[in-house]
């Protein structure tokens, strides 16, 4: 009985035991889910209130006053091109340069990055001499804390996109830097929540920089200093296509198949060639724009938009989810930030194939994007367009009588 007793007691004792040590595993579990989720959304209220100061738009780049220079942080580039991010810094950079708001540029960023990056201000018409390039600023903090070592009583402007703007701003203060920020956004991107999930977390490792290393470099300009800027020949296509340089054919035509209906072709093309290159800001842009710029093509051919929704006062898009609903809408602010509402069937392109094929009851040609669907693609326009065109000068003479 007395032996049962003290067994039954050490098995108590064991599970009281074993109880406490889960309960710990639990509340040190539980601490550390908490600061995976305090910690970070306590250093992005420290970034993002880092700054109060009134931000400085690309519209408004006729107004600023001069500073020495701009500088160009670096982004993913496509091949020998910048993708459409980075394109937007450089172009930011390049119109501040032309107005002669700032007398220089400095890119910054991975070797390939800022090899890239020069190549596209030179053909852009910057002076080489005019350039600077860092290859060893392969993050925000290091463009940043490099460029106020080596350019300590430089005054900047930093070209980046609004969504990084604070971000970079407290890297100027920790650096001491006499910087302000010019949010470059001319498009919508896609991913957003991804993109903001990335900024979300960098503000810690921002935070974590500035507790590290107080604003200066981790690699100093002093061990690895500005690089050379990467050979170039005006005449070598392979970094820049200018497009909008090249003539129009002499034998050019334009012929509208059906003049009776409501859609106008010339006017369509004329549009297309006149926005495909540059952006007409009545409408958004997006990083992926296909599906918009057809929208906006057959818009201006004189399909008649239906629905309508006013633009936010705050927000700078918003997108209807209505099937029946086509159309694009803007209007500008105060700070002539322009703000845009559209429905998801003029920029989406999954709903404009179920707008106009079930709303409208067009009859559409679909090909995969790959090398197989876009050569039948070119071979069905081919084909058709043997059906409509004239087939020789005499007889586009008799079309035209």
């Amino acid at each position: 009985m007395i032996k049962g007793k003290i067994l039954k007691k050490h098995e108590k004792v064991k599970k009281s035991k074993t109880r406490t040590i889960l309960l710990r595993f639990c509340i040190i579990g539980f601490a550390i889910i908490l600061c995976m989720i305090l910690v970070p959304a306590i250093n992005y209220g420290i970034i993002q209130n880092s700054y109060k100061g009134e931000k400085i738009y690309r519209q408004s780049i006729n107004t600023l006053p001069v500073r020495d220079i701009a500088i160009v942080p670096g982004t993913s580039v496509l091949d020998d091109t910048p993708n459409a991010k980075c394109k937007e810094r450089l172009d930011t950079a390049e119109m501040l340069y032309k107005k002669k708001r700032v007398s220089s540029i400095l890119v910054s960023g991975t070797k390939k990055e800022t090899s890239v990056m020069c190549r596209y201000l030179i053909s852009h018409g910057i002076l080489a001499k005019n350039i600077l390039r860092d290859a060893s600023g392969i993050s925000s903090y290091e463009t940043i804390a490099r460029a106020a070592e080596k350019l300590p009583k430089k005054t900047v402007y930093f070209c980046t996109q609004e969504l990084y703007a604070n971000r970079a701003q407290f890297f100027m203060k920790c650096a001491g830097f006499d910087g302000k920020i010019v949010c470059v956004d001319t498009m919508f991107y896609s991913n957003p929540c991804k993109t903001f999930l990335r900024e979300y977390f960098a503000d810690s490792k921002a935070v974590l920089n500035f507790l590290l290393y107080h604003g200066k470099p981790k690699q100093s300009i002093k061990k690895s200093g500005f690089a050379k800027l990467p050979s170039y020949k005006v005449s070598d296509t392979k970094y820049h296509i200018q497009a909008q340089n090249k003539q129009v054919p002499s034998d050019y035509q334009v012929a509208d198949s059906n003049p009776n209906d409501h859609y106008d072709v010339v006017k369509a093309v004329e549009y297309a060639r006149t926005y495909a290159l540059k952006r007409n800001p009545s409408y958004p842009a997006f990083e992926n724009n296909c599906t918009n710029f057809v929208s906006q093509c057959l818009a201006a051919g004189g399909i008649s938009m239906t629905g309508k929704e006013t633009p936010s006062d705050t927000k700078r898009l918003k997108v209807s989810k209505k099937s029946t609903d086509w159309y694009s809408i803007s209007k500008e602010d105060n700070q002539k930030i322009k703000h845009y509402t559209t429905s998801s069937a003029f920029i989406n392109t999954d709903d404009f194939l179920k707008y106009f094929q079930e709303e409208l009851g067009y009859s559409l040609s679909t090909f995969d994007n790959t090398y197989e669907g876009k050569l039948k693609c070119y071979q069905t326009i081919q084909q058709r367009l043997k059906m409509i065109l004239p087939k020789s000068k005499n007889d586009l003479l008799s079309a035209q009588k």
